[in-house]
């Protein structure tokens, strides 16, 4: 029984870390958007922009990582 909660929860996390993921996914989209929106009018709003895209991708790949060793715990 104790094991089938372990399960669970690993599971619980990984729906979670998914949710991280795609609320990533939605921030880089809406910053790339915001970027096309003012290409050249305002340069360092777009460098930074350029720089919280990186950082939300760095943040996705260490997501992902997670997810994948939660996963290989329950198997």
């Amino acid at each position: 029984m104790n094991n089938v909660k372990s399960k669970i929860d690993k599971l619980q996390t990984c729906i979670e870390i998914l949710e991280a993921i795609t609320h990533f996914e939605n921030m880089i989209k809406l910053k790339k958007e915001s970027i096309n929106g003012f290409s050249g009018t305002f340069p360092e709003l777009r460098k930074k922009y350029l720089h919280n895209i990186q950082i939300y991708q760095k943040c996705m790949i260490r997501l992902i990582q997670r997810y994948k060793t939660i996963l290989n715990q329950i198997q």
